[in-house]
């Protein structure tokens, strides 16, 4: 199905998601992409960008801007010719050129997009010394996903190489256009499979819990805060195939392994053992979809019942059971699951989950500039699009990645405990996959006498709070997070506090 071009074409559901939230939170930085990299060597910066603006000419959703027709966001495509956005500056010279770029790069982070005006991407190309640059990319999330990185840089790569050689652009014709995808999207939920697939996640996530509250340092604030931190994750080559043994005894992959010991980490520091994860997906049902940058990737909401304190095996399991049944019913759009779900709404957190778990590979030397020497720079300031986000993947045998946390609600400290405590996590599940999860110690040693130290410190005079000045300044600052969990009954503070004035 090729769609019919229109001057305003229709919107995948996921552009029309992330076009809504900018209308209802303003311009923030929340949703962009960064690709940064380091180029050492000779480098044809003419040739640099006539490789970016024929990518752009290629691929409509790098000229897309957002407009609103009566009502709805709409697809407002660009002409081939509108070229990349590039900004050129020479800091050679420079002796603070190292904090230059730093600050280059936070300056990258931090200034949002305008999804109405456009472009939606644009980049930086500095020149650190003659022979020294820095490549800056920035997208807009409603224009690439994460298998878009790799083509993106796949593409830029060989058309460079091939206009180095004095060839002309090498790649062939694409079959279609995002657009065309969008078109069979909006076509798609009218149908039969479409009812089906909302009917099975009304079911799966009927009265799952709006909100996670994990131990945060602060409250969290009515509006969420989209500032962002990263704390690296490292597991093991030995734990991890110590790991996937684990996982192939009990038919399932280290990708559910892992998943599954984020479900207990959460479930442990959260003391829910009904807990709620999203994990992307590609959403690239068709061959031609393969070859086009754009946002097709979906969010799944896979949801654990860890009730009746499950063995690490039983949790696997039932991790297990419940991954392939999101798996089989992916292509709903995330958008469309909300709206069967129908969960209660809120401007502090995301609905459904709170916390994301991405599994895939990484694109750090996917840049490649004949005769350069192309690394991936570090992205010091990571926006913060969900409490926490853990990102892995497969590296020389091990696990590596980072944890993204959002600065509203954790301390980077806090954060660096929870990846201990979830490294144990995985080391317990592999080691010992037939004991109780709530046996599993998340601390060491050393942590606990730390902890018993501090328990123990030096009393201190200051004005006397009682526990009912506590409880209502709790009713005040998170009255929609848990203050009561009992026998399965479950009471957030707001209702609590009604409960007890109603006895008075």
């Amino acid at each position: 199905m090729t769609a019919i071009r229109t001057p305003h074409s229709v919107s995948s559901f996921g552009q029309q998601r992330l076009w809504a939230l900018a209308q209802a939170e303003g311009s923030n930085a929340a949703y962009n992409e960064q690709l940064d990299y380091l180029i050492e060597g000779d480098l044809d910066h003419v040739l640099l960008a006539r490789a970016l603006d024929i990518v752009v000419a290629r691929h409509e959703t790098l000229r897309t801007r957002f407009v609103t027709v009566e009502g709805e966001a709409r697809q407002d495509i660009g002409p081939p010719g509108s070229g990349f956005a590039l900004r050129r500056e020479d800091l050679s010279g420079r002796p603070d050129s190292g904090e230059l770029l730093v600050a280059r790069q936070r300056e990258e982070c931090e200034t949002p997009f305008d999804l109405g005006a456009g472009p939606l991407a644009r980049g930086q190309l500095l020149t650190l010394a003659p022979d020294r640059h820095a490549l800056l990319l920035t997208l807009h999330h409603s224009i690439l996903d994460g298998l878009s990185v790799g083509l993106l840089l796949t593409e830029v790569s060989t058309v460079y190489a091939a206009l180095l050689r004095g060839e002309p652009d090498p790649l062939p014709p694409l079959p279609a256009q995002f657009a065309d995808h969008a078109a069979r999207q909006h076509a798609w939920v009218e149908g039969e499979e479409a009812a089906s697939q909302a009917a099975y996640w009304r079911q799966q996530l009927a009265d799952a819990p709006a909100l996670l509250a994990l131990p945060a340092d602060r409250p969290r604030p009515l509006l969420q805060d989209h500032a962002g931190g990263r704390v690296p994750v490292r597991v093991s080559r030995a734990l991890a195939e110590k790991l996937e043994s684990a996982a192939r005894a009990q038919d399932a992959t280290l990708f559910t392994a892992v998943l599954t010991g984020w479900h207990i980490l959460l479930s442990l520091l959260s003391g829910e053992a009904d807990t709620v994860v999203g994990i992307p997906v590609a959403g690239r049902h068709r061959p031609e979809d393969e070859r086009l940058i754009g946002f097709f990737a979906n969010s799944l909401a896979v949801r654990a019942d860890l009730s009746g304190d499950p063995t690490g095996t039983e949790a696997l399991r039932r991790v297990r059971s419940v991954l392939r049944g999101a798996l089989d019913h992916q292509e709903l759009p995330f958008e469309r699951v909300v709206n069967a779900v129908n969960p209660k709404r809120s401007l502090s957190h995301s609905p459904l989950f709170q916390t994301m778990f991405s599994w895939g590979i990484t694109f750090r030397g996917w840049l490649r500039l004949p005769g350069a020497r192309v690394e991936a720079l570090d992205i010091p300031h990571a926006p913060a699009k969900f409490d926490l986000t853990l990102i892995l993947h497969r590296e020389n045998g091990g696990v590596v990645g980072h944890l993204d946390y959002a600065r509203a609600l954790f301390d980077h400290a806090t954060v660096e405990r929870f990846v201990r405590y979830f490294t144990r996590v995985l080391e317990q599940l592999a080691l010992h996959p037939e004991r109780e999860i709530t046996a599993y110690a998340l601390l060491d040693a050393e942590e606990r006498a730390d902890l018993l130290a501090e328990g123990r410190g030096r009393v201190t005079s200051g004005p006397v709070v009682g526990p009912v000045e506590r409880f209502a300044e709790q009713v005040r600052v998170r009255p929609d997070e848990p203050a009561l969990v009992c026998d399965g009954t479950r009471l957030t503070y707001a209702e609590l506090d009604r409960r007890a004035n109603r006895l008075a």
